[in-house]
């Protein structure tokens, strides 16, 4: 394409005998410029959603990827104790960790706290205060001013 330096390139198609005045070209730009912005804003309106669709089944695809977790039934001719002694079994867990890792964790957490306690011991007893306070001089129950 072979363009004279006497052309005029217009990137915006318009109509050399609708332009008139000044004020109808800002006019019809402008409303040009929002009908764009419009459009674009529906179109990455409608991507965002299509974006968290594709990820909600992402996520249900791969809860179907896991195997399934026998739940205990309960019924109502058993005991409550034979249903805990059904839950007792190592091969359930709870959270990220196996039922014999998470009683050690807590046994730990336990013995630490015991020791962190005996470690700072508090006294309760003000026994100098309370001396001090039983030899000072009353009268009707309030200090005497010496």
């Amino acid at each position: 394409m072979n363009h004279n330096e006497d052309q005029i390139i217009v990137p915006i198609p318009i109509r050399v005998n609708q332009l008139g005045s000044g004020q109808n070209l800002w006019s019809q730009l402008s409303t040009e410029l929002i009908a764009a912005r419009d459009e674009n804003m529906s179109l990455s309106r409608e991507l965002f959603q299509a974006k968290f669709q594709n990820l909600q089944l992402e996520k249900v695809l791969l809860g179907f990827a896991e195997p399934f977790k026998p739940i205990p039934r309960i019924d109502s001719s058993l005991s409550l104790a034979s249903t805990t002694s059904n839950v007792d079994n190592s091969s359930y867990s709870i959270g990220a960790y196996s039922r014999e890792v998470r009683e050690q964790k807590i046994l730990k957490y336990k013995q630490k706290i015991k020791e962190r306690r005996q470690k700072s011991h508090l006294s309760r007893k003000f026994t100098g205060r309370s001396i001090i306070a039983k030899q000072k001089l009353r009268i009707k129950g309030r200090f005497v001013k010496s």
